[in-house]
């Protein structure tokens, strides 16, 4: 049965090591900066899986019409009481607007709508770039707007 190292053990004296402790003789280590998880998302912003499901909903194409980021989100407003005439903020575009991604304004009629800020159309430009974020066909729309693609030829062609 192999002998177990104590805590008390005393240490070698060429080395200064407890017995038993192994010394990796080459160590290839990282030799730059190590930055902080949580410093690095807070300077590159993400949506949360309900703001995800918001942006594809409403940026999705509807009977046969894509809608443009330009347009902002559509936001109903309240009819009565306290809060009569002011827009309903679901809750994902109100965690938008407090971390800056977005912000709401008037827009036709008494109708209000929410826009993506600079900050928030580079982060919607990251979750377009990644495959699983923005699927590239059904969202080429969005894509293109954001200048991710191109239009093609052909297709402007067949619309006009």
């Amino acid at each position: 049965m192999p002998e177990r190292i104590r805590k008390d053990a005393p240490a070698d004296q060429e080395t200064g090591l407890m017995r038993g402790v192994r010394v990796l003789k080459s160590c290839q280590c990282y030799d730059g900066p190590m930055t902080d998880p949580v410093s690095s998302s807070r300077s590159s912003p993400t949506f949360t899986a309900a703001e995800r499901n918001l942006i594809r909903r409403e940026l999705g194409v509807r009977f046969g019409t894509s809608p443009r980021l330009a347009d902002g989100i559509h936001l109903r407003t309240w009819r009565g009481g306290p809060q009569a005439g002011q827009p309903k903020l679901p809750v994902a575009v109100q965690s938008m607007v407090e971390r800056g991604l977005m912000m709401v304004r008037p827009g036709p009629g008494p109708f209000a709508r929410a826009f993506f800020t600079e900050a928030g159309l580079a982060t919607l430009r990251r979750l377009a770039g990644e495959r699983r974020g923005l699927d590239p066909v059904q969202y080429a729309h969005v894509r293109q707007e954001l200048g991710l693609e191109k239009l093609n030829t052909e297709d402007a062609n067949a619309r006009g």
